[in-house]
C-alpha cells in the first residue's frame, strides 16, 4: 500500500511537471508570436483546402515567422484591385517560394519585390505560393484566386519533383494526405499534437547535442521510417520516371503558360534546383533519402533522374513557346551555402534566385 501510494504521489508530481511546462511552452508562443493560448498552433493552420478542393493559404492566418494576408498570399497585405499604374507580377511555386528556413522577410519573392521595387517604383510582387498546389489544381487555383488580380507577369515555379511523384501516385501534390504512405508513420509525438512543448524539448535537446550525434540519429530514424514506407509499395521505387509522365508535365506547363496568354498575362518559367545532381551525390545523399519521405516511390536516383529530365522539358517549352526562362538550376551553387536541405533556401540562396529572377524579368522586357 505504501509503495502504491509512493508511486502516486510521484506520478502526480511528474504529471504538474509537465503540465506546467506545457503552459510555458504556450506562454512563449504568446510573447513571442502572440500565438492563441488555446486551439492548435502549428503549420497546418496556414493552409487547407477551399470548398472545391483547392489547396490554398487560409487569410489572415500566422504561424511564427509565417504571416498570409487577406488575399491568401504571403507578404504585406495587397488591395484585390490593382491600383491604377501599377504593373503586377506574381510568383507561384510551392514550399521553396512561399519560404521555409530563410530569415523573416527573406524568401525569394519578398526579396524580389525589394530589388525590383528600388528601380521600378511601380512594380508590385505578390507571392501566391501554396505547398500543395500541383498538376491537377494549378489551374483552378490560378482562375480562382490569381486571375481576378489582374497580374501583369507570373513566374511560374514548378516543383518538379512533386510532380514526378504526383504522377507515379506518390505522396506528392493533390493527394489525399491520410491516404499518403509517408503521413501513416507516425511518432510518439504526431499522436499528441496539440502538445507544444515537445517540439520545443525536441529543438532544446538538437541544440545541446554534438551535431554529428544528430546527423547519425537522423539518418537512422529516417531509414526506418523509409523500409516502413517501401514496404507498402507495390513495385520498387522507381530510378527513372516514364516518358508518358515526362510527356505529361510538358502538356500541364505548355497548358499553364497558354491559359496566362490568352488573359493577356506574361508568363515566366523558371528551372527547379536541387542541392543533389550526380557530381556531388556521395557527399549529399543522405538529402535524397530524407525527401524520399514524401515521394518514397522514387528512388533516390530516381529524384535526380526526375529533376533532370523535367528542368529539360521547362528549357524546352522556353525555346519553343519564346517565354522567358529563370534558369535557376543551373544559376544556383549546389552547396549547403545555399541549400538548407534538398529543395528549401538558405537566405542566400533566396537572395540569388530573387536577383537571378530580376534580371531576367528586366533584360526580357516583361515589365513596362
Amino acid at each position: 500500500m505504501r509503495a502504491l501510494s509512493f508511486l502516486v504521489r510521484y506520478a502526480s508530481l511528474a504529471l504538474l511537471f509537465g503540465l506546467c511546462l506545457e503552459v510555458m511552452a504556450r506562454i512563449d508562443d504568446w510573447v513571442t508570436y502572440r500565438a492563441p493560448f488555446w486551439g492548435r498552433y502549428d503549420e497546418s493552420v496556414l493552409r487547407d483546402l477551399d470548398a472545391d478542393g483547392i489547396p490554398r493559404n487560409v487569410p489572415g492566418a500566422r504561424f511564427e515567422k509565417w504571416n498570409v494576408n487577406s488575399l491568401g498570399f504571403r507578404g504585406p497585405e495587397a488591395p484585390r484591385e490593382k491600383p491604377p499604374g501599377i504593373q503586377r507580377v506574381v510568383c507561384l511555386g510551392q514550399s521553396e517560394s512561399f519560404g521555409l528556413y530563410e530569415g523573416e522577410g527573406d524568401e525569394w519573392p519578398a526579396a524580389l519585390g525589394r530589388m525590383l521595387r528600388r528601380r521600378h517604383p511601380d512594380v508590385e510582387v505578390l507571392n501566391a505560393s501554396v505547398v500543395g498546389t500541383g498538376r491537377r489544381t494549378r489551374k483552378a487555383y490560378l482562375d480562382k484566386y490569381v486571375l481576378p488580380l489582374d497580374p501583369d507577369v507570373v513566374v511560374l515555379y514548378f516543383n518538379v519533383l512533386n510532380e514526378a511523384a504526383a504522377a507515379l501516385d506518390a505522396p506528392g501534390p493533390d493527394r489525399d494526405p491520410q491516404a499518403a504512405p509517408a503521413r501513416r508513420v507516425r511518432s510518439a509525438a504526431d499522436a499528441l499534437p496539440q502538445l507544444r512543448v515537445l517540439k520545443k524539448m525536441k529543438v532544446a535537446l538538437q541544440g545541446a547535442l554534438p551535431a554529428s550525434f544528430n546527423s547519425r540519429v537522423q539518418a537512422w530514424l529516417w531509414g526506418r521510417k523509409l523500409r516502413a514506407l517501401e514496404e507498402e509499395l507495390p513495385r520498387p521505387p522507381v530510378d527513372a520516371i516514364p516518358d508518358e509522365d515526362v510527356a505529361g508535365f510538358e502538356g500541364h506547363v505548355r497548358d499553364v503558360v497558354a491559359l496566362l496568354r490568352s488573359r493577356g498575362i506574361r508568363p515566366v518559367l523558371a528551372t527547379y534546383p536541387t542541392l543533389v545532381a550526380p557530381e556531388n551525390a556521395s557527399r549529399y545523399w543522405s538529402y535524397l533519402s530524407a525527401q524520399r519521405l514524401f515521394m518514397v516511390q522514387l528512388s533516390e536516383r530516381g529524384l535526380m533522374d526526375a529533376a533532370r529530365r523535367l528542368n529539360e522539358v521547362t528549357r524546352r517549352v522556353s525555346r519553343d513557346l519564346d517565354v522567358p526562362l529563370v534558369d535557376v538550376d543551373a544559376i544556383v551553387p549546389k552547396d549547403a551555402d545555399h541549400f538548407a536541405d534538398l529543395v528549401h533556401y538558405t537566405s542566400r540562396g533566396a537572395e540569388l534566385v530573387a536577383a537571378s529572377t530580376s534580371h531576367v524579368l528586366e533584360t526580357s522586357h516583361v515589365l513596362r
